[in-house]
């Protein structure tokens, strides 16, 4: 699960960070559409994860790594401003 887990990360952090400025409005509603599909995936699991005895038998700082490392999304940063 946790293999699933780091590839839906992976997916949702590219789907996120696609370019959407002169993207035509029909394929920016579609990737909005697998963004939001890539994210729901992730979120299932990443609870899955949290949730399971493999994870609870890891070390708290393992955890917090986990936590902070994998289960966390952000996008990346531009420089727009």
């Amino acid at each position: 699960m946790m293999d699933a887990l780091v590839l839906a990360h992976a997916a949702l952090m590219v789907a996120i960070n696609a370019p959407r400025e002169g993207v035509a409005s029909v394929l920016r509603i579609e990737l909005e559409r697998a963004t939001n599909a890539h994210e729901q995936f992730f979120t299932d699991r990443r609870e899955t994860v949290r949730a399971s005895a493999t994870f609870h038998a890891l070390g708290i700082d393992e955890q917090r790594r986990i936590e902070r490392v994998i289960f966390s999304v952000a996008a990346a940063a531009t420089d727009d401003a």
